[in-house]
């Protein structure tokens, strides 16, 4: 069997996390299996859908990696992908079941149903349409739809008391449903607008889709799907019911992820991990381990929760991870949106090298170490505290000045000289943390020294000096002389 999975997002909001795990799901079963997975855009719910989403959609994929193979801006075969532009299909089909009497017309209106739901309440039944409408003969049906009356088209589902629908699945194991717990389902609203349950009959059967992995929200309503494969004489795909995620962010947007720095490889682990691992109990895992390894039947089948702490976690070692070039590279929009400038990249590689332990996202390393991209603000209890270290950053700005090669060793070993202190002493580190990042927290200081460079450093330290209102050192202390040398 050749392996077709399609998604359909609807565009009632942002592509979330929830809705990202699913799409990751279907990506990897397809992948994996040489198979096709393309995107179908459900938006029949035209009062709810958000045009403007499907940017946002589509930069989404991109962003983590899902390359669709068909739908979507690519096309294919099976087109229109956008399901409001297959209304054509729908009543075609439609047609069709009202034809061999699978389907009836309804002319309720909406305040009689409203009124048969509220009795069944009071009664304690289960809601459902008592088929009134059922009863019409086709002609009559078809004589008020063509005098202008509005109606609906619903399924007739077969009431013969003893008879069941078996809803096979990949995950959730085989189910028998009696048909008398079904109720006769709106197929095609009165705008012409199909239901979820008969566009996506329509449109897998059309589109030859061979699995439909989706949620298991979607289980229950699965034996109204069977039994419309089996009105029109079609086989039905495999059924894969992944369980859904209970509680926690799996409504959380991926574009706010990304946006707060969150690495790819990270927001790709956290939401395939919902219920998944690698076969060798790994924590950590890409997109490429994800489609290398996926198989339906490790999923578990127990609800599972999408913990942020987690993510928070996951975001971290990723970050450590990544080679320091890339992540160079996906630091820069951060820099932006912060309004920092960009150094050149090799200079941006050198700094996420040193803070890459250090920070979880990439907005968290641009913030807490900003020191790297613009110098310092004195602010009243930072002067007071600089104007007590006056003297020793003087002499260490002296000291430093003499420094060549300006690497993090040299550096060290002067520093180590001045204060005649095998750890280069905790006084004179501090001075130099606060004179130069303008905290007390940083990376090894020799390090951040070594990186900013001899010229920066010079600055710092003599704003730091004269912000104290004490006099700079003598020359030369670390003017301008070069970036690094």
């Amino acid at each position: 069997m050749t392996v077709r999975v399609m998604i359909g997002p609807s565009l009632k909001r942002p592509l979330s996390v929830g809705a990202l795990r699913m799409a990751l799901f279907n990506y990897a079963f397809a992948v994996g299996r040489r198979g096709s997975f393309g995107v179908r855009i459900e938006d029949t719910d035209q009062a709810r859908m958000n045009a403007q989403l499907l940017d946002d959609l589509y930069a989404m994929l991109e962003w983590t990696g899902i390359d669709y193979h068909e739908g979507g801006v690519k096309g294919g075969g099976c087109g229109p992908y956008v399901q409001s532009e297959r209304l054509g299909h729908y009543r075609e089909h439609a047609g069709a079941l009202l034809r061999s009497g699978a389907a009836y017309r309804c002319f309720c209106s909406t305040e009689r149903l409203a009124g048969d739901r509220e009795r069944q309440r009071a009664l304690g039944e289960r809601s459902r349409y008592d088929g009134r409408c059922g009863a019409l003969s086709p002609d009559e049906a078809a004589e008020r739809a063509a005098g202008g009356q509005a109606n609906v088209v619903r399924m007739r589902v077969p009431q013969d008391g003893a008879g069941e629908i078996l809803v096979p699945d990949e995950i959730a194991g085989d189910a028998r449903v009696p048909l008398s717990a079904l109720d006769d389902q709106v197929l095609l609203k009165s705008d012409g607008f199909p239901t979820y349950h008969f566009s996506s009959v329509v449109d897998d059967h059309l589109m030859g889709i061979s699995h439909v992995v989706r949620s298991d929200s979607w289980l229950s309503s699965t034996p109204k799907h069977v039994l419309l494969y089996r009105a029109f004489g079609w086989e039905p795909p495999v059924f894969a019911h992944v369980p859904a995620i209970s509680r926690g962010g799996w409504s959380t947007p991926v574009r706010e992820l990304r946006d707060q720095g969150v690495p790819v490889d990270a927001v790709v682990n956290y939401a395939a991990g919902i219920g998944w691992q690698p076969s060798g109990g790994a924590e950590l895992f890409t997109l490429a381990d994800l489609t290398a390894e996926f198989d339906l039947k490790a999923i578990r089948r127990s609800v599972r929760t999408a913990d942020p702490n987690r993510l928070r976690w996951l975001s971290g070692r990723h970050l450590r991870r990544q080679p320091a070039q890339d992540a160079a590279e996906a630091l820069t929009p951060h820099l932006r949106a912060l309004g920092l400038p960009v150094p050149p990249a090799e200079r941006r590689r050198e700094i996420v090298e040193l803070c890459q332990p250090y920070s979880r996202t990439y907005r968290e390393l641009a913030e807490q170490h900003a020191y790297f991209f613009r110098a310092p603000q004195h602010g009243p209890q930072l002067r007071a505290e600089l104007l007590g270290l006056a003297g020793l950053l003087g002499t260490l700005s002296t000291a430093l000045a003499q420094v060549r090669p300006f690497t993090a060793a040299a550096l060290r070993q002067q520093v180590q000289a001045v204060t005649q202190d095998d750890a280069g002493g905790t006084a004179a580190l501090r001075a130099l943390r606060l004179a130069v990042c303008g905290d007390v927290r940083s990376p090894n200081i020799f390090a951040v020294l070594a990186v900013l460079g001899r010229a920066e450093c010079g600055r710092r330290l003599a704003a730091a000096i004269g912000g104290s209102g004490a006099e700079p050192a003598a020359e030369p202390a670390l003017s301008g002389i070069g970036v690094h040398g």
